[in-house]
């Protein structure tokens, strides 16, 4: 707050002197400097979350426009890897093994700009991992800026969209990370189950970064 030699530059605390209006009338004005200084307070602070909020959304933005495969991959989570060997009967190796091949999958959700479909144990990998919902939300929002949701198929879709979904997610899967799939890939159960695909509404990834496939 300012000092009294900068208060008695003003004009409503000079006139107040000049003319020797009484301690009421001082008062009043005084107070009146009062809320024009705590508005604007509340005014900067309303501003400066503003900017906060305009710069997270532009960082999420540039990071839905720049997903990196390898920066997906260095994601680790040690607790999801033990949970899947324990809910899915899984060795080491194998859980591990899983667990890449849902980020992959991930990566392709957050990549492409058109539903895709999980197999059956990357489905399964991603409903655990949706468990750990806040770890869930901040690796979908450092990966790809945005929240990336399970959508299960309606009923009535099934017959008509699966088909093709499968396919399209088979596609985009060896395209970017060659033709040689682990099992983890595989269309089981998956192609009549219907919790099984998965879809974003995240910008589309250059295919470009495909070539650096791990």
């Amino acid at each position: 707050m300012p000092g009294v030699p900068t208060l008695l530059r003003y004009q409503g605390f000079s006139r107040a002197f000049r003319s020797k209006r009484s301690a009421r009338d001082f008062c009043l004005t005084f107070n009146m400097f009062c809320d024009i200084s705590l508005l604007s307070t509340l005014h900067r602070r309303f501003l400066l979350r503003g900017v906060r909020c305009f710069k997270e959304a532009s960082m999420s933005v540039a990071l839905a426009q720049e997903v990196s495969l390898e920066r997906v991959m260095a994601f680790q989570h040690p607790g999801l890897i033990a949970r899947l060997q324990v809910k899915l009967n899984l060795n080491q190796e194998e859980a591990v093994s899983l667990f890449e091949d849902m980020k992959r999958f991930l990566f392709l959700c957050g990549a492409e700009d058109r539903p895709l479909a999980p197999p059956e144990l990357i489905d399964e990998a991603w409903h655990n991992f949706i468990l750990f919902t806040k770890d869930y939300a901040r690796f979908c929002q450092e990966q790809f800026g945005k929240f990336i949701h399970h959508l299960p198929l309606a009923p009535g879709n099934r017959a008509s969209d699966e088909g093709s979904l499968i396919r399209a997610t088979t596609a985009a899967a060896k395209e970017c990370f060659g033709e040689s799939l682990s099992p983890n890939w595989s269309y089981g159960k998956a192609a009549n189950c219907d919790k099984c695909s998965g879809s974003t509404n995240c910008q589309t990834q250059s295919r470009s970064e495909c070539s650096g496939a791990q």
